[in-house]
């Protein structure tokens, strides 16, 4: 581990991203935390962008927390029911640039205010999103999924499903340029 501390900042950052990954860093950070090292590995996190895979139905939670903590950046999320989203909107707003990808699991019903703002969020602050696979859109969702698409023109992939009680259609993506979009699934 100190040869990684020796490497310059950037080539170092690059092997907790790419090799290391998202688990190995977070092990690494702990086993830092009472070491005079710590300046150091915590100068080498804050250049990370972490490529976390979606693992099951396990929400990205926990990465969320530490990488705000570590002031890390995350491309993958996947926010689902038991999701706080109030930790999301905290992070979209500060890390967002960097995300590229969103499984979003919620039912619209639910909670058809937060998730709104959660969406107005995301168009906001995430222009570098290319994939987007929102499970449970539907009454009163149709405008905040205009609104990313609209404005995450880097776009490559839509995977909607929307509840059997809702009244989400194709058409309410009528009229929207997307020129990036590949994948187009309702």
């Amino acid at each position: 581990m100190h040869l990684l501390l020796n490497l310059p900042t950037d080539l170092a950052a690059d092997i907790l991203t790419n090799w290391v990954g998202a688990a190995g860093t977070v092990r690494f950070d702990s086993a830092f935390c009472d070491s005079t090292a710590r300046p150091k590995f915590t100068n080498i996190l804050t250049g990370c962008i972490f490529h976390q895979p979606v693992q099951g139905r396990i929400n990205s939670d926990n990465l969320v927390k530490w990488s705000m903590l570590r002031l890390t950046r995350v491309d993958s999320l996947y926010i689902n029911e038991a999701s706080d989203l109030s930790m999301y909107e905290t992070f979209l707003e500060r890390y967002g640039s960097a995300v590229s990808k969103i499984r979003l699991e919620r039912r619209a019903r639910s909670d058809v205010l937060s998730t709104t703002k959660l969406m107005s969020l995301v168009a906001e602050h995430c222009p570098q999103l290319k994939f987007l696979d929102w499970n449970g859109a539907g009454d009163g969702l149709d405008a905040a999924l205009r609104e990313v698409v609209t404005r995450c023109t880097l776009l490559q992939e839509l995977r909607v499903s929307a509840s059997i009680y809702s009244g989400f259609t194709s058409q309410s993506l009528e009229g929207i340029l997307c020129p990036q979009l590949r994948t187009l699934a309702l």
